[in-house]
């Protein structure tokens, strides 16, 4: 570690928000990555590749004086030791992998050496933490009560038809002009239900699903039908697609009257 931190030396930079933080000068890890592109174009491509942000990942420093090669004057990069981390991992050989590791050693041996937290600090640290806690906490009631609100009335509605058990006959009464008579003919005509003889029965894959079969002593071993939660929303899908044979309308018979008197006189029936 110490041949490192003499070839990649690691210092403070004020320029990161608040307080200090550790940095890396560009050049030096340009140098000790042997990278062989010039360092100008390198480090703004890396930057820009990485998406890395000024002043939060890294600061620029303009060189006073003139620039010996000629032109504007030279820039200084410092980095933080996560963005310098990337850099040497973008590198993909055994340097970059060196240099990456030595950072992450860093980083473990600072944390050893960071003076320990007073009693104040850490009560003043949970206290903080909690407070965050229980402010996201109460946002997140906030919002549930709200979600309850708007969709209680939808909740009553489906109660009213999907909530209760019933039979199938009993559900399709609440299902406004459709023929009770023919409820389960549709059910057999869709697939859900089938005939074997002995009684009506249901499909495998839709019994206990949408619909249950129950013995019924009472009417010598027949199966009472009766329709699920799932199989009410089913039902109620059916009926609003028009699939539920509905009861017929009848059309009122026109009265006939006999004309008046005058009229079959003045006919010559009379």
């Amino acid at each position: 570690m110490n041949t490192f931190a003499k070839l990649i030396p690691i210092g403070t930079c004020p320029s990161f928000g608040d307080g200090l933080i550790d940095t890396v000068n560009a050049r030096d890890l340009h140098r000790t990555l042997r990278v062989k592109r010039d360092f100008t174009n390198w480090v703004k491509d890396r930057l820009e590749s990485c998406m890395f942000k000024e002043n939060e990942d890294f600061v620029v420093y303009a060189k006073s004086g003139e620039n010996p090669c000629g032109g504007r004057p030279s820039s200084e990069y410092f980095l933080t030791l996560d963005a310098a981390k990337h850099f040497a991992m973008l590198e993909r050989n055994d340097q970059g992998f060196k240099v990456r590791q030595y950072f992450v050693e860093f980083e473990k041996q600072a944390k050893k050496t960071l003076p320990a937290l007073t009693f104040k600090e850490l009560v003043a640290n949970t206290l903080q933490a909690n407070t965050e806690t229980i402010q996201r906490l109460m946002l997140e009631v906030e919002d549930r009560d709200q979600k309850i609100t708007v969709l209680a009335p939808k909740a009553a509605v489906f109660e009213e038809h999907c909530g209760r058990s019933m039979t199938i006959n009993q559900f399709a009464r609440t299902l406004e002009g459709v023929n009770l008579n023919m409820v389960r003919n549709d059910l057999k005509r869709l697939g859900y239900l089938y005939h074997n003889g002995l009684g009506l029965r249901v499909y495998a894959p839709y019994r206990d699903n949408y619909f249950v079969e129950k013995i019924n002593p009472n009417d010598q071993g027949d199966r009472a039908m009766y329709v699920t939660p799932k199989g009410k929303e089913l039902m109620t899908k059916l009926y609003r697609e028009g699939k539920l044979t509905m009861k017929a309308v009848k059309e009122k018979k026109k009265k006939v009257t006999a004309p008046p008197a005058e009229v079959t006189y003045q006919m010559g029936y009379r």
